[in-house]
């Protein structure tokens, strides 16, 4: 069971935790390919444009529509009221890149929650831990 929040996206008014919905599509691709049956429930993100993005695009990937059609890529812009990662309509997210204090801090909240669920919230489902991203990673989404 997946809850497929956009909390964690840049625009979301409520946290700061940076991610694009590149990174969520990302972690969905990741738990697909370990899961051999995946339910995926909407859940937090408080900015109404982001969320609807976001839940689509991670819906997609969960069920392997990995390609978007061409018409999909263009959408937004002008049409739609605006463009990127201000507030814009397209689907797809520009690339954000993180760095410095604010990378670390980030990726220290992440190990932290990482460490959480392989001790607490796998086991209970019979799970072993998935590869993690390593600090070296550039935070590319």
């Amino acid at each position: 069971v997946m809850a497929i929040g956009a909390d964690t996206h840049k625009n979301d008014p409520l946290s700061n935790l940076n991610l694009t919905n590149n990174g969520m599509v990302t972690a969905v691709k990741l738990l697909r390919e370990s899961c051999q049956h995946l339910l995926l429930l909407g859940a937090g993100g408080y900015d109404e444009q982001t969320t609807t993005k976001a839940w689509a695009r991670m819906w997609a990937a969960a069920n392997r529509v990995d390609d978007l059609p061409d018409y999909m890529l263009v959408m937004g812009g002008n049409f739609m009221g605006g463009s990127g990662l201000g507030g814009g309509a397209d689907i797809v997210d520009m690339q954000y890149v993180l760095s410095g204090d604010t990378k670390k801090g980030i990726m220290k909240e992440l190990e932290r929650i990482a460490e959480f669920h392989e001790a607490n919230t796998l086991p209970l489902i019979g799970q072993h831990p998935v590869a993690r991203i390593s600090e070296d990673n550039d935070c590319k989404d």
